[in-house]
């Protein structure tokens, strides 16, 4: 009996696709490498710590280590370890840019060893909720510092700058940039996420990024931040992108 160039197609789609599935059921799913910790400085004593999620950025001085961002529980030992190593005196600060888990999910393996946790006060609220939703609050550690426009601390030498422009990737941003570090270089400063966290109506009349009076801005990649949009990255601040 012929048959139809319909039912051909049909027939010969099928025995295709089995074919090619028969090799791929019977193999096991591959699996992802295992993240690989990594320090890099970038000067006198600024670096970032690598590993999964955002990127953790930090200072170390005579006076101990400042963290910027905690990555997850995960990966977070391995960040403190190696702080520890670097800074004799220990760990002192860490401060969240914003809420996301990868952010803060570290925070509880942070919280034993620094004096205070630094957020936004948006960030605060954003995380509470979000863990009370999720029914792991008793495993979260949230800051217990918390600022609306501005936060500063000397710090061996060093002043770290905390600054909330108005909503982007979170309602609760801080951007965290190092004064002195900063006056060292010479390298024009490139500010993304500062403006990407300004407020629409302020970011619509701004057609050039504004350079900070204080500081070339030392601009930490947030790499692992699923909705990250900043679009060029410098080499000096903290802070998310936007949402």
């Amino acid at each position: 009996m012929p048959i139809s160039r319909r039912r051909f197609v049909s027939v010969s789609s099928l025995s295709v696709a089995a074919a090619w599935s028969r090799p791929l059921f019977g193999q096991p799913a591959p699996t992802a490498p295992a993240p690989v910790p990594k320090f890099e400085e970038i000067r006198r004593g600024v670096g970032v710590f690598t590993a999964m999620g955002g990127t953790i950025g930090y200072l170390i001085t005579k006076d101990g280590a400042l963290a910027v961002d905690s990555q997850y529980p995960q990966t977070a030992p391995a960040c403190v370890a190696g702080l520890k190593e670097k800074a004799p005196a220990g760990l002192e600060v860490l401060i969240n840019t914003h809420h996301h888990g990868d952010h803060t999910g570290g925070n509880p393996v942070f919280k034993p060893l620094v004096k205070r946790i630094v957020a936004h006060v948006n960030c605060v609220e954003w995380h509470r909720k979000v863990a009370a939703q999720a029914g792991n609050a008793d495993q979260q550690a949230f800051a217990d510092t918390t600022f609306t426009d501005a936060w500063q601390v000397d710090f061996g030498g060093e002043t770290v700058h905390a600054r909330h422009f108005g909503r982007g990737h979170t309602s609760g941003d801080a951007l965290i940039f190092f004064a002195s570090t900063s006056r060292t270089t010479s390298r024009r400063p490139s500010i993304t996420c500062a403006a990407a966290s300004r407020p629409a109506s302020r970011r619509r009349r701004s057609r050039k990024p504004r350079r900070s009076p204080a500081s070339t801005m030392l601009a930490k990649s947030i790499r692992g931040c699923r909705s990250r949009v900043c679009s060029r990255q410098s080499t000096t601040s903290w802070g998310p992108g936007r949402r």
